[in-house]
């Protein structure tokens, strides 16, 4: 209950938080940690549907192989069998940072960037030295007689049988990566919150000398939701203005709060 009062006069009444400027800090902190986590919802739905390559990536794919070379090879029996005698490499900047290699020799100078390499025996993922097989063709049995040159000709059955296989090996990426990201975006918004707030609480200081900072951060801090909200918003409809209109509402409500306590 106590909880749903500062959230209320954090979004309705910016006359009242300065009532709170005494509050234990223990309080303060499930309130920036209620706000923490209202921030990061809408991504961490989103994050949590991803279960497969996005259509637009797809297609995306699609178009830029077919606008590409040939790719002269094909996997035969579960081997991957080069259909030009003097190509043994073969390389695609999907990317700026993704590239697509086709290689029959095992050792490869990929860079720095992240590569997907369709080697001899199955898929693997390599940055510079690093290699991480991600499977065998004869896991799959899509990948056992697979011709490549299909790409350039946007043939639907051969894409269909890339992707498949890609969405399964996805998803289990994604059971690594998405604990990582919703993590990546609680680091980012908890540090996002608290300079907003520490910048509004080093002006509301200059305005209230005779309280002590820490007081004047918990005033701050209940001053965050507007910004918080104006976060959420931005996210729903991908349009940042409600961020920004969240941030200057923060700074408003931060000054009346302020001068609320003055006129005590």
């Amino acid at each position: 209950m106590e909880l749903f009062r500062r959230f209320s006069s954090g979004l309705f009444s910016p006359r009242s938080i300065g009532a709170y400027i005494n509050d234990r800090k223990l309080l303060t902190f499930l309130y920036f940690i209620i706000l923490l986590f209202i921030s990061i919802l809408p991504q961490t739905i989103e994050i949590s549907r991803m279960n497969r390559i996005p259509y637009q990536s797809q297609q995306e794919i699609r178009e830029f192989f077919k606008t590409k070379e040939e790719i002269p090879f094909k996997v035969e029996n579960n081997k991957l069998v080069s259909l030009q005698s003097d190509v043994k490499i073969k390389s695609y900047l999907l990317s700026n940072q993704i590239l697509v290699v086709f290689s029959l020799e095992e050792n490869i100078n990929v860079g720095m960037r992240n590569a997907i390499v369709f080697g001899q025996n199955g898929v693997y993922f390599q940055v510079s030295t690093f290699r991480q097989t991600l499977f065998l063709y004869s896991e799959y049995q899509e990948f056992e007689s697979l011709d490549f040159r299909n790409a350039k000709i946007n043939n639907d059955v051969f894409w269909n049988d890339i992707f498949k296989v890609a969405n399964i090996e996805y998803q289990k990426v994604l059971t690594y990566i998405k604990p990582g990201l919703i993590l990546g975006l609680l680091i980012l918004n908890s540090i996002s919150i608290l300079f907003f707030s520490l910048l509004l609480a080093l002006f509301q200081r200059s305005t209230l000398p005779t309280y002590r900072f820490s007081q004047v951060w918990k005033l701050a801090i209940y001053c965050s939701v507007p910004y918080v909200f104006g976060v959420v918003l931005s996210e729903l409809f991908n349009f940042s203005l409600f961020s920004l209109l969240g941030l200057i509402l923060m700074i408003i409500y931060g000054v009346i709060s302020s001068q609320s306590l003055i006129k005590e």
